[in-house]
């Protein structure tokens, strides 16, 4: 971890350089300022490890469907005096940034995790998804990279120098948080690793496709996607062309979403004479059972697991 706490520190003290006489005299307004803000909970839990905070900032209640959010006055208020705010980007929550150009303080800082990240590393959206919300270039990549572990480990690395750059005081708290935490991933990746090898099922059909990461990365193979686009009801059309993909790759297993509707996906396992997996993708701070990314995926690991 030698390696990766000096390229932190080098990191910070290159962006260190260029501070001028202008960010000396914001130092004591910015002392005032809310700290960080995350679209996600997935992120906002993120945040508040590397940072030792006790409560998680995000914006989108953790029981709403993160594509068809409508944001509301309470999230312009959570935006008043942010420093930065955490987006996934790929079109997923580009509302915030409309949200923070009537923001009259332009000094928030806007970190997108997939800019973040090696283009190699993000896959291309799929037959059935299409994340278009006005973004140029968005509805191209499937932006659901915190549901991989290793990814997220990525993510960690990441943050903690973008953090460690706008809190430089705290830049020790959270080098160590970070290696504290990728240790944590790592004894997560491997439980993923171990109880999905047991699954005989390995292909599903989903409602919505958000953990096309995480099966990629264990070995699970997603068929067909339910809703053409987030929060469309698919056409009699669309699902019998879902249902014949199913039947030809012997699709016993669908897996729905606690943010969306899962009617279809209710009817769908009764067609193919399977069942639903409800696999959560952005827990909730209020269900102990998901109130941390390492829980949520370890629940979400339970349920997947799970026989019946």
């Amino acid at each position: 971890m030698k390696i990766y706490r000096l390229s932190i520190l080098f990191a910070l003290v290159v962006s260190l350089m260029g501070c001028g006489e202008d960010e000396k005299h914001l130092k004591k307004s910015e002392e005032n300022r809310a700290a960080v803000v995350s679209s996600i909970f997935p992120l906002g839990d993120l945040v508040k490890n590397l940072l030792g905070e006790r409560k998680a900032r995000f914006l989108i209640p953790p029981r709403a469907n993160p594509h068809s959010y409508e944001p509301s006055p309470n999230d312009m208020k959570a935006l008043r005096g942010v420093k930065i705010a955490i987006l996934v980007g790929g079109g997923l929550d580009n509302w915030v940034e409309k949200l923070l150009k009537h923001e009259p303080d332009s000094r928030v800082r806007i970190v997108r995790v997939l800019s973040m990240l090696d283009k190699k590393k993000i896959y291309p959206m799929r037959q059935g998804h299409d994340h278009k919300h006005g973004e140029k270039n968005a509805g191209t990549v499937d932006p659901h990279v915190w549901l991989d572990p290793v990814i997220m480990k990525e993510i960690v690395k990441a943050l903690a120098v973008e953090l460690s750059k706008s809190f430089p005081e705290k830049v020790e708290v959270i080098v160590a948080n970070s290696e504290r935490y990728l240790k944590e991933l790592d004894e997560l990746d491997l439980a993923c690793k171990k109880r999905v090898a047991s699954l005989k099922e390995r292909n599903y059909v989903s409602v919505h496709g958000a953990f096309y990461y995480f099966s990629k990365r264990y070995g699970l193979s997603e068929k067909a996607v339910i809703e053409p686009f987030p929060g469309k009801e698919p056409s009699v059309r669309w699902m019998k062309k879902v249902i014949r993909e199913a039947r030809e790759h012997n699709v016993k297993t669908v897996w729905a979403e606690p943010q969306l509707s899962n009617k279809s996906a209710d009817l769908l396992a009764e067609e193919l004479g399977g069942r639903v997996i409800v696999l959560d993708p952005i827990g909730d701070p209020a269900d102990k059972e998901k109130d941390s990314y390492i829980k949520l995926m370890k629940y979400n690991l339970d349920k997947l697991v799970e026989k019946k």
